[in-house]
């Protein structure tokens, strides 16, 4: 396809039609045109301007108003669980456990001494809990005990408000009933919930739900 313009020439000047061109009658070839941006009698002959049109077929397109799909939202995930069995030493803010040096305390038997270095090794390396044969013992951690149902709390902010209201520091958690529920706050400022599935000789399973940091 193509399409043709017409231009009328004075001399070297080109001179485009305003208006368009009235098709010719039937039988004739003959094509009236509006005017020109010149006087008639200064139009001394015309140019047809021809000029053609590609076409490009698309094939297996599909009408309608194009629609941008949202993305898959991305799933809510909530405070993580982490169970630990340690024979010895607990760090709540990480879950690390370990045990105590052999040569920990006074080589003389002093319980104090001993007591003494214990406290010191455990301040020192971040540990929060230390295994006993039915109880935990606790450095610089405040704890109050929850209902089953407060496990699933998620909000840092509900817990240390439970915390500032009802929280002690405890040295000592010797649970009568298994599981036990507690929400805790560290000396290092890490808050959560833990949940003590089972104290015996042999250590504590201890599940943690840390919620800030």
């Amino acid at each position: 396809d193509s399409s043709i313009r017409t231009l009328g020439t004075s001399g070297s000047i080109l001179h485009p039609i305003h208006g368009d061109g009235q098709s010719p009658a039937a039988g004739t070839t003959t094509t009236l045109f509006s005017e020109f941006d010149a006087p008639l009698r200064e139009i001394r002959g015309f140019q047809m301007a021809v000029r053609r049109h590609y076409w490009v077929e698309f094939q297996n397109v599909i009408q309608g108003t194009r629609t941008v799909a949202p993305p898959e939202p991305t799933p809510m995930q909530g405070p993580t669980v982490v169970e630990v069995q340690f024979p010895a030493l607990l760090d709540l803010d990480n879950a690390n456990f370990g045990d105590l040096p052999s040569t920990l305390g006074d080589q003389s038997g002093n319980p104090a001494a001993t007591i003494g270095a214990t406290i010191e090794y455990m301040q020192t390396h971040g540990y929060d809990l230390m295994h006993s044969h039915d109880h935990l013992d606790a450095i610089g951690l405040k704890t109050v005990p929850i209902q089953p149902g407060d496990w699933e709390l998620s909000s840092a902010r509900e817990l240390q408000l439970r915390l500032q209201t009802a929280g002690i520091l405890a040295s000592e958690i010797k649970p009568t009933t298994f599981p036990a529920d507690y929400a805790f706050q560290t000396r290092d400022g890490g808050t959560g919930l833990m949940r003590i599935v089972k104290i015996s000789p042999e250590g504590t399973v201890l599940q943690i739900k840390r919620l800030s940091r």
